[in-house]
C-alpha cells in the first residue's frame, strides 16, 4: 500500500512496508510540522516587515491596452483638446501607429476665423496658424506621451485651408508597450 504524506515544502509517496520502523506517531509529525510552518510564517513575517523592498510590477501582457485602445484614447483626447482650448469641434480624428511614428489626420480642423480669414485672402491667416501651433503644440505632445507613455522626439504638423484638415506626424523614443494583436500572437 503507498501513502502519500504531504508537509510545506515537498510531498513524497512512500511504501508502508518500508517505513512502519521509521514512521513517526502522528502527534509528533502533526506537531514539527507546525513547528515547521510556524518557522516558515516568522520568516515571511520578516520579509513582510521590510516596508523598503523592493517588488518589480510588470503589467502582464493581458493587462495592455491595444493598438486599437490607445489610438482611441488619443483621438478622443485631441477632440477634448480642440473642444476645450477652441471651442471647435473636428469632423473626425484618425490615428495609425507604425512602430516608432504616429500619424493623427484631423478632418475639420480648420476654425471659423481661419475659414474666413482664407476666404478673404488675408496674410494674417499664416500668423493665425503659427500662433495654433505654437500654443498646441506643446499640449499634444504633453497629451501623446500620456496617453502612449512613451516621449515624444519630434511632432511636425501642417494644414491644408482647401481641404480643411491637419495632419501630425509623430516621431515617439520607442514602440508603445501594446498587448499583441489576436492575429499576430495565433500566427507565432
Amino acid at each position: 500500500m503507498t501513502k502519500f504524506v504531504s508537509s510545506n515544502s515537498d510531498a513524497m509517496a512512500s511504501d508502508n512496508s518500508q517505513t512502519r520502523g521509521n514512521r513517526q506517531p502522528e502527534a509528533e509529525h502533526v506537531q514539527n510540522r507546525s513547528k515547521s510552518e510556524s518557522e516558515s510564517n516568522s520568516q515571511k513575517g520578516a520579509l513582510d516587515a521590510q516596508p523598503e523592498a523592493i517588488i518589480a510590477v510588470v503589467p502582464s501582457e493581458s493587462s495592455l491596452p491595444t493598438v486599437g485602445q490607445l489610438m482611441r484614447m488619443v483621438s478622443q483626447k485631441l477632440l477634448g483638446l480642440y473642444r476645450s482650448q477652441l471651442n471647435h469641434v473636428p469632423e473626425s480624428i484618425t490615428c495609425h501607429l507604425f512602430s516608432n511614428k504616429l500619424i493623427v489626420w484631423v478632418d475639420g480642423s480648420v476654425t471659423d476665423v481661419e475659414k474666413r480669414l482664407a476666404e478673404i485672402g488675408s496674410t494674417r491667416l499664416k500668423v493665425v496658424r503659427e500662433t495654433f501651433d505654437r500654443l498646441f503644440k506643446p499640449q499634444i505632445v504633453a497629451l501623446i506621451e500620456h496617453c502612449l507613455q512613451v516621449d515624444v522626439i519630434t511632432l511636425m504638423s501642417d494644414t491644408c485651408y482647401e481641404q480643411g484638415c491637419t495632419s501630425l506626424t509623430v516621431l515617439l523614443s520607442e514602440h508603445p508597450r501594446v498587448r499583441p494583436s489576436r492575429k499576430s500572437a495565433g500566427s507565432t
